[in-house]
C-alpha cells in the first residue's frame, strides 16, 4: 500500500484500516508516554535552571514533538477534523491541540448511514422516563434497527440543514409540516396585502391544484437534486463499496482513543508545550536573521526553502525551520518579530533609556545623597531592590524637583515677595498714623 501520507481514509481498503488502527495506537503511545516523558524532564529542567540540561529536555522535546508530527498515526488522525492552514501545510500537534476539546470528536469525513433502534410498545413506554435507560433492554424487546438514509442522502440531507440560502428553510418547513401531520394539526396559509396587511388565513390550503405539503415537496426535491449533485461530484465517499460498516466504525473507536489520550496531555501539559513551541520559534527566528546578516541580505525578507537548499546550501537552517514552526509561522510571524526586535536594539542605544545610579546622579547634580533620598521619597519612587538605579523618567522627576527646590532665582524672588510685603505694611501703617494725627488736629 502508499505512505499514509499519500493516501486518504476514502481510499482505504480493509487491509488499510486494519494498518491504520495499528498505526494510531503507535501514535497514542508517543503522545501518552514518550511525549509527556519529555515535557516532564523539560518542566523540571526550566526549574533548575541548568542551562546545559535545559537545551538537552528542549532538544528531545522538539524530536518528539517532530517525531509524531511525522509519524503514520498523526496523519491518519488528522483526516478525520476538517482542520486546515492558510499555506495548506501539514497540521502539527502543537496547533491542532489547542482545538481540540471535550465535545469535538474524530469523525468520517462523509456521512454514515442514519439508524435508529426500535423496540416493542411495552419498552418505548417504559423508555419514556429517562432513568429506565440504565434498567437493562431485553433482546426481546428489541425490534430491530430503522435505517433511512444512505450516506450521499444523509450528507445531502446535513448539507441542506446547515445551509444559508433558500434549500435551509424549506427542509426545515418540510420537516414542520410532517411533524404536525404526526400531532394531527393542520397549519394556516396567510396571505398578505401589498402594504404588508393581512389579507386572509386559510385552513387545508391548496396551491396550484396541490396540498400544501405536496407543493413543498416539489420545491424541496428540487433543492435536494441539485444538492444532492454537489455532494456527488466531490467524490468525499469511499469507492470501495464492500468494506463492512464495522471496519469502519473500528477506525472510529481507534481515532477517539487516540483524541481521548490527546484530551489528557492538553489538560496537564498545554502550557509547557505551548511555551517550548513559543521559545523555540523565536530561536529560529534568530537564526533566519542572522543568517540573513551574515550574506549580506536584506533581514526583512527571509528566503523561501527552495532558495536556502539550492542557492546556499543552508540546509542545517532548512531543518530548524521545518522542525520547528513552519515556513507559514515564518512568513506569518517573522516580520513583527524583527520590527520588536529593532525597537528593543534602538531602546538600548537610547541613552534616555539608560538608568543611573543615585551615587552618579549625586555627582552630576552637585548635590548630597540626602537630598536626593528626601526627593525619592517626597516623589514617592520605588526602587526594586535586584536593581537599586533611577529609571530615566525618575531622574527626570528628581532633577526637577531639585532645581526647583534649589533654584537661586526663585530663592531670590521669594526674598524679594517678602520684602515687598515688608515695605507695604510699613508704608500702609504710616499712612494710618498720618490719618489719625491729622484726625486729632482737625478736632481741636
Amino acid at each position: 500500500m502508499s505512505t499514509f501520507s499519500e493516501i486518504i481514509v476514502r481510499n482505504f481498503d480493509e487491509k488499510d484500516i486494519s494498518l491504520a488502527i495499528e498505526k494510531l495506537q503507535v501514535c497514542e503511545d508517543l503522545i501518552s508516554e514518550d511525549l509527556v516523558d519529555c515535557v516532564v524532564l523539560y518542566e523540571s529542567t526550566s526549574i533548575r535552571n541548568r542551562n546545559n540540561m535545559k537545551e538537552v529536555a528542549s532538544r528531545r522535546l522538539s524530536g518528539m514533538l517532530n517525531q509524531i508530527d511525522n509519524s503514520d498515526g498523526w496523519k491518519i488522525f488528522i483526516q478525520f477534523f476538517d482542520i486546515r492552514t492558510s499555506e495548506n501545510e501539514f497540521p502539527k500537534l502543537a496547533m491542532v491541540m489547542p482545538l481540540l476539546d471535550t465535545p469535538v470528536k474524530p469523525a468520517l469525513p462523509w456521512s454514515l448511514p442514519e439508524r435508529c433502534n426500535i423496540f416493542t410498545e411495552k419498552r418505548e413506554d417504559l423508555l419514556l422516563n429517562p432513568e429506565n435507560y440504565s434498567n437493562g433492554i431485553a433482546f426481546e424487546e428489541f425490534i430491530g434497527e430503522i435505517i433511512t438514509f444512505d450516506p450521499v442522502v444523509a450528507e445531502t440531507i446535513k448539507r441542506m440543514q446547515m445551509g444559508v440560502h433558500r434549500n435551509k428553510a424549506i427542509i426545515h418547513l418540510l420537516m414542520n409540516l410532517g411533524l404536525m401531520e404526526a400531532l394531527n394539526l393542520e397549519p394556516k396559509l396567510r396571505s398578505y396585502n401589498i402594504d404588508q396587511t393581512i389579507k386572509e388565513e386559510k385552513a387545508y390550503p391548496t396551491i396550484n391544484g396541490d396540498s400544501l405539503k405536496e407543493y413543498v415537496k416539489k420545491i424541496f426535491l428540487k433543492h435536494y437534486l441539485k444538492e444532492k449533485e454537489n455532494v456527488e461530484r466531490q467524490k468525499i465517499f469511499p469507492e470501495i463499496k464492500e468494506i463492512k460498516m464495522s471496519s469502519w466504525n473500528n477506525l472510529l473507536r481507534a481515532a477517539e482513543k487516540l483524541n481521548n489520550s490527546i484530551l489528557k496531555v492538553k489538560e496537564k501539559y498545554l502550557n509547557s508545550i505551548t511555551t517550548h513551541q513559543f521559545s523555540e520559534k523565536l530561536q529560529v527566528f534568530d537564526a533566519i536573521r542572522n543568517f540573513l546578516k551574515l550574506n549580506k541580505l536584506d533581514e526583512e525578507t527571509p528566503l523561501s526553502i527552495p532558495e536556502l537548499q539550492s542557492k546556499y546550501k543552508a540546509y542545517g537552517l532548512v531543518k530548524k525551520i521545518s522542525k520547528g514552526p513552519g515556513m507559514a509561522s515564518v512568513k506569518k510571524d517573522y516580520l513583527a518579530w524583527l520590527t520588536r526586535e529593532k525597537m528593543k536594539e534602538n531602546q538600548k542605544l537610547d541613552p534616555y533609556n539608560k538608568k543611573i545610579s543615585i551615587e552618579e546622579l549625586k555627582e552630576s547634580l552637585g548635590v548630597k545623597i540626602q537630598d536626593i533620598e528626601d526627593a525619592i521619597s517626597f516623589l514617592k519612587i520605588e526602587l526594586p531592590e535586584e536593581d537599586p538605579r533611577l529609571k530615566f523618567e525618575d531622574e527626570y522627576k528628581i532633577r526637577t524637583y531639585l532645581f526647583d527646590k534649589f533654584n537661586p532665582y526663585k530663592i531670590q524672588s521669594a526674598r524679594s515677595r517678602a520684602s515687598n510685603s515688608e515695605n507695604a505694611s510699613a508704608k500702609k501703617l504710616r499712612s494710618n498714623r498720618d490719618k489719625l494725627k491729622l484726625s486729632k488736629e482737625n478736632s481741636k
